[in-house]
């Protein structure tokens, strides 16, 4: 169904391919690497599908936590957004941390980071589309974090987005 991920990927795209049901999914054009599904119209749970592994995120009821289980509810990670910044923090069951960022406020790029402050992966959303352009700077072991990391980052935008368009009314 979904083709493995890579170590070499370039010019990644996630496309939003539903509209109530809203669905991305991680593609180059050829292949499609996985995809994130919101099962429910206005739910903040997500799945994530890949070749390789499938994820679920949650974030907790009144909460700026979400928690990260595979498809046997394992605990995964969690990631902690700060309530006054720009910023989240991945915490990942094997010890490792990333940081979610959004240095400019100008421009649409967000950037993980690693715990010396290194850039991962690059998400780029377009304005007034549902693409959204990833970029990564160096190799990243296992293969499954890439696409952890992609998805959770494309589910934070969407959370973003979804938090700015109910202010607006």
């Amino acid at each position: 169904m979904y083709s493995p991920f890579p170590a070499s990927a370039f010019n990644l795209k996630i496309i939003r391919t539903g509209w109530f049901r809203a669905k991305f999914e991680l593609t180059d054009g050829k292949a499609t690497y996985g995809e994130l599904v919101y099962p429910y119209f206005f739910t903040k749970k997500a799945v994530v599908k890949t070749a390789s592994a499938s994820w679920v995120f949650q974030q907790k009821f009144f909460s700026r936590t979400i928690s990260i289980t595979d498809e046997n509810s394992l605990a995964v990670g969690e990631l902690r957004m700060k309530w006054f910044g720009r910023n989240a923090e991945l915490h990942l069951a094997n010890g490792s941390k990333f940081t979610f960022s959004r240095p400019s406020f100008w421009k649409r790029k967000y950037f993980w980071l690693d715990d010396q402050q290194k850039q991962i992966a690059t998400v780029q959303p377009h304005f007034f589309s549902g693409t959204m352009d990833i970029a990564f700077e160096k190799n990243l072991q296992p293969q499954t974090l890439p696409l952890l990391l992609v998805f959770l980052g494309t589910h934070l935008i969407t959370l973003r987005r979804r938090r700015r368009a109910a202010a607006a009314h």
